[in-house]
Formats: C-alpha cells, structure tokens, sequence
C-alpha cells in the first residue's frame, strides 16, 4: 500500500472510528421503553386491558371467599325484596357507584360482568386460532377439490355481513 500523506491516514482513521456500532440501548428497547414511546391510544388501551384482567380476577376471587373481599358485594344480592328500604343509593364509600332498584351494588355487577367478557373473549380467540388454523393447515396441504370447496365456503362467509349471518344464524 502506497503511503498518499498525512492527511489521507487521518481520514481513513475518521472513517473506521464512525462505521463502528457502539453497543447500547435502542430508544425503546424493553418493555418500559416500548410504553414510553407508544402513543397515548396504546397506552390507554393497555391500561384498559389490565383494568379487566384485574377485575375479573379480583371478582373470581372475591367468589371464592364468599364475598368477603372489601368494595365487593354479591352481584346477585337483593337486599330490597319487600321494598322495605330505598332501593337506589347514591355512591357511597360502602358502594362505590351506588345500587340499582334491587339494592345490588353496581360495582360488583361491573366487575362480575368483566369476569364474564374475559372469559368469552378469550374463548373466542382460543376458537378462531383452533379452528382458524386447523382449517388454514389442511387447505394448504390437501390440494384440488377439498381446497376448492373449502375456500369457497369462507369466500361465502366473508362475503355476507357479519351482523346480517349472525342474525341468519340465531334464527
């Protein structure tokens, strides 16, 4: 190699320094990271997501101690049978969002009603992803008249209106 002076040295020293990838986070790497960049919609979907996960949990174990939990009471409990006492409270410190006509206390009855979402939804998926995919597999294995007749059945579900098939279904 040919020495070209000084100055050529120098720049090629530049060069090398600057190609070199020094190690170190990437903005947004990691779980926080990923929360700290996200924007607010995410974020506020995430914490609505962890808002239901934990209500129907505390909800599912409030029914297991007999509904000795604090801030939760029977969902089902009709404390105004007779009419006897006023049937709707305002919030208050013993019932947070108050009580319907039948004394039950609304914050129980959302959280059960989590406990009941969670569960359907997660059904749900666990039904797509099973049938979904078993479907998607043997359609991309068997070939000809199976994969045909089977893509044209779901040509003919999608087509239709989800709330016009549902409606065809439940009749």
């Amino acid at each position: 190699m040919a020495d070209t002076g000084p100055l050529t040295a120098g720049a090629d020293m530049v060069v090398a320094e600057a190609a070199i990838v020094k190690p170190g986070k990437l903005r947004g790497s990691g779980f926080w990271g990923t929360i700290r960049v996200a924007p607010w919609s995410a974020k506020l979907s995430l914490f609505w997501l962890t808002f239901i996960i934990f209500a129907a949990l505390y909800a599912k174990l409030n029914n297991r101690f007999d509904y000795r939990l604090p801030y939760v009471q029977d969902p089902f409990y009709q404390g105004n049978l007779f009419g006897t006492t006023s049937p709707t409270e305002s919030p208050s410190k013993a019932h947070w969002l108050g009580t319907d006509v039948l004394a039950r206390d609304t914050w129980s009855r959302i959280l059960n009603g989590a406990w009941v979402s969670l569960v359907v939804a997660l059904a749900a998926a666990v039904f797509g992803i099973v049938i979904g995919g078993l479907l998607g597999s043997f359609v991309g294995y068997v070939k000809g008249r199976w994969e045909t007749s089977i893509m044209a059945g779901m040509d003919v579900i999608l087509a239709f209106p989800a709330l016009v098939l549902l409606l065809a279904l439940v009749s």
